[in-house]
């Protein structure tokens, strides 16, 4: 049986989930400039680390359904969610850390890679591609708490929800609070 939640936080989960992904982005993209340079093409290789794997989790997140698993423990929509979040919180804390980044890349320079495609490759594959492929399950999963019977409805505003959450993600991340918290505030507060 699937339990409700409240449709405020529904589509306070839809705008933190759009906000998060677009900030974390940007955020990747502030942190690898030191070690990668700010061409175009290593922020391509961002953005396609971000885009592919949201698009990707849109259709996992579509097809999941709530079940038993195979070790006998009921795994629900809700028990997906938070567990999708924990994991990309995770992974996204130690992707966006700066001394953690810094490691990554002199330990990779250290071992002869030196190309900066190939090294921001790495770093999208390791540290954007799964927690955004989790977080692009969220909307398909909230989903799932409204009703089906107004379903245009519905998605035009979970749609219109998550891109404000992006829209916030790419303005008051940048003009506001790195500007005047820096960008390892701004990490911190992403996580909060």
């Amino acid at each position: 049986m699937k339990k409700t939640l409240p449709v405020f936080l529904l589509f306070v989960i839809i705008v933190l989930e759009g906000y998060v992904v677009l900030s974390s982005e940007l955020l990747a993209i502030r942190q690898t400039i030191p070690f990668v340079g700010s061409g175009t093409d290593t922020v391509s290789i961002i953005i396609a680390a971000v885009l592919m794997p949201l698009a990707f989790g849109y259709q996992a997140g579509g097809r999941y359904r709530p079940g038993f698993a195979a070790n006998g423990r009921y795994h629900s929509i809700r028990r997906k969610l938070i567990r999708n979040m924990f994991i990309s919180m995770i992974i996204l804390l130690l992707g966006l850390s700066y001394a953690l980044i810094n490691v990554f890349f002199f330990a990779l320079i250290k071992a002869g890679i030196t190309h900066r495609l190939l090294l921001v490759t790495l770093y999208s594959a390791i540290f954007l591609v799964t927690p955004v492929y989790l977080l692009g399950q969220t909307i398909p999963l909230v989903s799932n708490y409204f009703s089906k019977q107004k379903l245009a409805k519905v998605t035009g505003k979970i749609l219109f929800f998550s891109t404000l959450g992006s829209f916030l993600g790419a303005v008051f991340s940048t003009l506001v609070l790195m500007a005047n918290l820096g960008v390892h505030h701004t990490v911190s507060l992403n996580f909060i």
